[in-house]
């Protein structure tokens, strides 16, 4: 097959100007994407130094004949700790947010992708 048997697409102004749009839109869009990111991430460390500083004030607390079973006590001990375990929601709800934005901007970069190919003129 050569290029001359390939179909070309010719696109007019009127459907440039919209594919023009929507690239800005996209880029608009993965711009609140990263700040979605950056703010998630914030949030994840925020609530992972929380859950540090609460284990380690009951690192010190916990008592047992040997490390494994100061370690159970911790465990069930961090379990039964309210304000750990909201910590450790708001890091499951920060991870599963930068999970979704993740898959976002992979969208929005194909997208991209494909809005510039529309975009550019075939070669003869």
């Amino acid at each position: 097959m050569n290029t001359s048997d390939i179909p070309t697409i010719s696109i007019d102004a009127d459907h440039a100007g919209r594919l023009l749009d929507e690239l800005d839109d996209l880029i608009s869009l993965i711009d609140s994407v990263i700040g979605d990111q950056c703010a998630a991430r914030a949030v994840l460390a925020d609530a992972e130094m929380e859950q540090a500083i609460i284990e380690a004030e009951h690192t010190l607390s916990v008592e047992g004949k040997n490390e494994t079973e100061r370690k159970a006590r911790l465990t069930l001990t961090l379990r039964d700790d309210a304000a750990y375990q909201t910590h450790a929601a708001a890091a499951r709800e920060a991870r599963a947010a930068l999970h979704q934005c993740d898959r976002r901007l992979t969208v929005a970069k194909l997208r991209v992708t494909l809005v510039k190919a529309a975009l550019t003129p075939p070669t003869a």
